[in-house]
């Protein structure tokens, strides 16, 4: 298609009136370079469909910015393989907001460097059933404000094999108000070594 032989001169240059009047499929034919020129509205203004019909390595090339510019909604329909391939500093930049749009598929594939670059903030913001979806050693390499931050929420979605590979260390940097709110059947699967983390 023709749109895919504009400079990313050209593509910084379009409007965003101009830009909206682009179909998914003009906008799944831009080059990656094209993609990265996006304005920040331009790729709020895709919509779902649009976001949606990039491919992984259009999605590979969005900054930090760009993708911090994304809804829920939007967030949803990044594809998991091209997720799972995105950097600390891109997966870091996603706000409170379209963090809630991470699908259990993404969470699933969430390496472990990026896993500790998530915010205080972020991890705050996953819902209960989000929390279910991440890998059980996902929770051994967050730090101790990652950790502490985790609320009554995040607890209610910790499933029975993440909390069986807690370590004790671990165990003992979670909030007062995570602790509170596992059920007692969590508290009673809990071994000795964890027993002794609980402060």
């Amino acid at each position: 298609q023709d749109v895919a032989q504009l400079t990313t001169g050209q593509i910084r240059g379009l409007s965003t009136l101009q830009l909206s009047y682009l179909s998914s499929d003009q906008l799944a034919a831009l080059s990656s370079a094209g993609t990265n020129a996006l304005s920040t509205s331009a790729i709020q203004n895709m919509g779902s469909a649009g976001i949606a019909a990039l491919s992984s390595a259009q999605v590979r090339a969005l900054t930090p910015a760009q993708l911090g510019a994304l809804s829920s909604a939007q967030v949803a329909q990044l594809h998991s393989d091209a997720f799972a391939a995105l950097s600390t500093a891109q997966v870091g930049a996603l706000s409170s907001a379209g963090v809630l749009g991470l699908t259990t598929a993404q969470l699933a594939t969430l390496s472990t460097a990026n896993v500790t670059g998530l915010s205080t903030v972020q991890l705050r913001a996953l819902s209960s059933a989000q929390i279910a979806a991440l890998e059980p050693a996902d929770f051994n390499v967050l730090g101790t404000g990652q950790l502490a931050g985790l609320g009554s929420n995040q607890a209610l979605g910790l499933t029975t094999s993440q909390l069986a590979t807690l370590e004790s260390g671990s165990i003992a940097r979670l909030s007062t108000a995570f602790i509170k709110a596992l059920g007692t059947g969590a508290i009673a699967s809990l071994g000795t070594a964890q027993i002794v983390g609980l402060s």
